[in-house]
C-alpha cells in the first residue's frame, strides 16, 4: 500500500518533469515562418499568430474560387497592417484571443484541437470553427466573427485593391 508520505514526494518529483514535457515549446512554427515575408516588418502579430492565422484563412477560404495558397502571405501582411490601424481596446482583445489559442491548454479546452496548428487537420480546424459559429457562448461568436471579418476583409482587399499588399 502506498503510504500518503510517498504519494506527496512522487508528486513533489514528477510535477517538474511533466510540467516540463507538457510546456514544450514548439519550435516548428518559427522555422517554417522564417521563409515566410522578410520584405514586411510585422507590427502586430508575432510568427504563432501567422501560423494560426495561416492555416485558418486556409480552411475558411477553401471555397473562395479566386484564392490560392500563394496569397497567404500578403493575406496575412494585409491582416497586420489593418490591425495596426485598429483602435487599441479592439487590438488588445484580438491579442488576448490569439494568445489563447496559441497556448496548448487553452487551445485544447477552446477549440479541441489537440495538434500544434501546422500539424492540425482541415478537418479539425473546420470543426473548431462550426463550433465557435454556432456556439452558445457569446465570445466564442464574437471570436468566430471577428476571425472571419479580418480574413475575408483581407481577402476582398487584396483581390480588389492589390496594391494593398506591398
Amino acid at each position: 500500500m502506498l503510504s500518503r508520505r510517498t504519494f506527496i514526494k512522487a508528486g513533489l518529483i514528477s510535477a517538474p518533469a511533466l510540467t516540463g514535457a507538457c510546456s514544450k515549446p514548439n519550435y516548428n512554427a518559427a522555422s517554417k515562418l522564417s521563409v515566410i515575408e522578410q520584405s514586411h516588418t510585422y507590427q502586430f502579430i508575432n510568427q504563432e499568430d501567422q501560423v494560426l492565422l495561416g492555416v485558418i484563412a486556409s480552411v475558411m477560404l477553401k471555397n473562395v474560387t479566386s484564392f490560392d495558397q500563394d496569397k497567404i502571405v500578403p493575406l496575412l501582411t494585409t491582416i497586420d497592417k489593418t490591425l495596426a490601424f485598429m483602435p487599441a481596446h479592439l487590438r488588445d482583445e484580438i491579442a488576448t484571443m490569439f494568445s489563447l489559442l496559441n497556448n496548448l491548454f487553452s487551445r485544447i479546452a477552446l477549440t479541441g484541437v489537440w495538434d500544434s496548428w501546422e500539424q492540425a487537420s482541415s478537418k479539425d480546424i473546420t470543426q473548431f470553427l462550426d463550433r465557435w459559429r454556432n456556439s452558445r457562448i457569446d465570445r466564442l461568436r464574437a471570436g468566430y466573427k471577428g476571425m472571419h471579418d479580418l480574413i475575408y476583409a483581407a481577402h476582398y482587399a487584396l483581390h480588389y485593391y492589390p496594391a494593398t499588399a506591398g
